[in-house]
């Protein structure tokens, strides 16, 4: 929640450093996009870094759950 709430101060702007935290990116997409402007590498920078979070996240799903001790709780 944090970082959705962050994009509502004053003067943050998109950059490549924000386009890269996971919550706050999309946030701030979302506020370029409705004041009407399309920042395409930006949102490049955000759907990339978007997909290493989210395949990252299922490896370590992948990994968690390939182990019994995981799935039967024994």
């Amino acid at each position: 929640m944090l970082p959705g709430v962050m994009e509502v101060a004053p003067r943050m702007e998109l950059n490549a450093t924000l386009a890269l935290v996971p919550v706050l990116n999309v946030t701030l997409a979302c506020k370029e996009l409705v004041s009407g402007v399309w920042p395409w590498g930006w949102l490049a920078l955000i759907f990339g870094s978007t997909c290493v979070y989210a395949g990252a996240a299922l490896a370590a799903c992948v990994r968690m759950f390939g182990r019994e001790s995981v799935l039967f709780r024994t």
